[in-house]
């Protein structure tokens, strides 16, 4: 009797239709949510913080004793790094998000 309790368990818990079968589901649904709301928060973040650099920028290149050549070339320059730093969050760093909760 004891073998073959243990037999049957060996089998049918580990199985298609065994209990642990509906965690990886459960698991699988909770990662997602998760994994959306960090991206989102992490998007979210990473705006406002390149919004807040740029605002600021914007201040200081409108007085008069920053409008330098020097300036103007540091601000161009500035604008660029911006726009690829928004194009590296849209990109990598969401694919890499979507790998990790692959993986998870």
């Amino acid at each position: 009797m004891f073998m073959a309790r243990c037999a049957y368990l060996r089998e049918a818990i580990p199985g298609p239709e065994g209990p642990y079968s509906y965690i990886s589901g459960w698991v699988e649904q909770d990662a997602s949510k998760i994994m959306d709301e960090v991206s989102q928060t992490l998007r979210t973040d990473v705006d406002e913080v390149l919004k807040k650099a740029h605002n600021a920028f914007e201040r200081m290149k409108k007085r008069k004793e920053n409008d330098s050549p020097l300036g103007k070339k540091f601000r161009t320059e500035l604008h660029q790094l911006v726009a690829e730093a928004k194009r590296i969050m849209e990109e990598v760093a969401q694919d890499s998000l979507e790998l990790c909760m692959q993986y998870k």
